[in-house]
């Protein structure tokens, strides 16, 4: 549970590659970190590269996902078998 963290920039590049190559997380809170579309394009693009990604859960309420993250998204959603829930 990272929420309200302000991770944008760096800290969201560092997060992206942490939770791309940990196995055992299998859930993910970054609510209300205001990640923007950068932050947010790093950190899909890592899962969907992630081979060992088998995050289950994952809540992205209040962070205002608009169209520029629906591509690297839609890129990460098309390559997951794990996730079950989206919020």
């Amino acid at each position: 549970d990272l929420r309200s963290n302000d991770l944008e920039g760096e800290p969201a590049k560092v997060l992206a590659s942490g939770i791309a190559a940990c196995g055992s997380l299998t859930a993910c809170d970054l609510r209300n970190n205001n990640l923007g579309v950068e932050g947010w394009t790093v950190i899909f693009n890592a899962l969907r590269d992630s081979t060992v990604s088998k995050i289950t859960t994952w809540d992205l309420c209040d962070e205002n996902l608009g169209p520029g993250i629906a591509k690297p998204l839609a890129d990460y959603l098309a390559v997951t078998a794990s996730l079950t829930y989206l919020r």
